[in-house]
């Protein structure tokens, strides 16, 4: 049993509602990190299973481990308790279904004692099944100016991998509510305004995949939040003021508000859409994958919607069937990818 130490270098954050399934191997990989100097401190976040009590079995065995119990409250203000709970310099996020590798924490400090202007850290990811079978890995921008580049289309980091300067996560706020499915997205662009931003090339985290991570549902609002993040982060840049400081939730309204139409929606949820697709279909969930792609063609036909995204929709598909080695598959789509897009010229 380690002893808790009053003023830990890292606390690693974590909220969880009803993740008792593989709440213990999170915990196990936290506890048995090569850094030592940490405290994990997990807000149950109205869970009704299993994972008060293996948090208090946990706690038991381990004081560097807090336990904050609070009535349901979802991610992002579940992560602003923990963050206005933690004592450490450093602020590592994991999540409840993840596993962070052995010497994550060794090596995040370490890189950042050394970068005393990064306040924003990531990681390569090695994505695994429900099941913790392996079946890719994906390494990210490394340095700020690609971080840069890649965060004005889309996220540069995985959530549960990064590690933040205490400080400049409270001087932004921390987590925002309204941005429901791109808190973390959201967080990063503003912190993007405080300090330089890095990824460690090698993994530092097992990310589990599985089926219906991403509905129909949460995907069109992730979408509508990450396209106001955008909006938002430009106007700061542009006119000084944050467009979204009393929004309670993005909606076709506020992005109507925020210049963004119907066309561009439509392209960014078919973006998204094809994402999960790919990824659901490579880590073997083939029915979820299927759905995905149903829920694709019924996005490119909406309302102000460009007919090329049809063609992209097929080209998609196209790529993963090569990949899988459905050479015929993938012929037969690349040619109606083709016809489609000269269908649109």
């Amino acid at each position: 049993m380690s002893p808790r130490n009053p003023e830990p270098l890292v606390t690693v954050a974590m909220a969880v509602h009803n993740g008792a399934c593989h709440l213990p191997e999170a915990l196990d990989s936290v506890l048995g990190q090569t850094f030592c100097d940490f405290e994990l401190v997990v807000v149950n976040d109205g869970s009704t299973d299993e994972t008060g009590e293996i948090l208090g079995r946990y706690q038991q065995r381990d004081p560097r481990l807090r336990v904050i119990q609070q009535d349901k409250q979802g991610l992002a203000l579940s992560l602003n308790t923990s963050v206005n709970e933690a004592r450490g310099r450093y602020v590592a996020r994991l999540d409840a279904d993840d596993v962070a590798l052995p010497r994550r924490l060794e090596r995040q400090v370490d890189f950042l004692e050394r970068n005393r202007e990064v306040g924003l850290l990531g990681g390569a990811v090695v994505f695994i099944t429900s099941a913790g079978s392996a079946f890719a890995s994906w390494q990210y921008p490394l340095d700020d100016s690609e971080i840069r580049r890649k965060l004005a289309r889309a996220s540069a980091f995985v959530h549960p991998t990064v590690m933040m300067r205490a400080d400049h996560l409270r001087a932004v706020g921390g987590y925002r509510r309204s941005m429901l499915g791109a808190e973390d997205y959201d967080l990063w662009l503003r912190l993007a305004e405080r300090c330089r931003m890095a990824n460690l090339a090698e993994p530092v985290l097992r990310y589990r995949i599985h089926p219906g991570q991403a509905s129909t549902a949460d995907l069109e609002q992730q979408t509508r939040s990450v396209l106001a993040a955008q909006a938002a982060a430009r106007m700061r840049s542009e006119l000084g003021h944050d467009p979204l400081t009393e929004v309670e939730l993005v909606t076709d309204e506020v992005l109507r508000s925020l210049g963004v139409g119907c066309g561009e929606f439509a392209e960014a949820l078919v973006d998204a859409q094809i994402y999960w697709a790919k990824t659901m279909a490579r880590a073997g969930y083939d029915s979820a994958a299927l759905a995905l792609w149903r829920d694709a063609r019924s996005s490119y036909k909406r309302p102000g919607a460009d007919r090329v995204l049809r063609s992209h929709v097929l080209r998609a598909r196209a790529e993963l069937a090569y990949e899988q080695g459905k050479t015929v598959r993938g012929k037969a789509l690349a040619a109606l990818s083709r016809l489609a897009r000269h269908a649109c010229t």
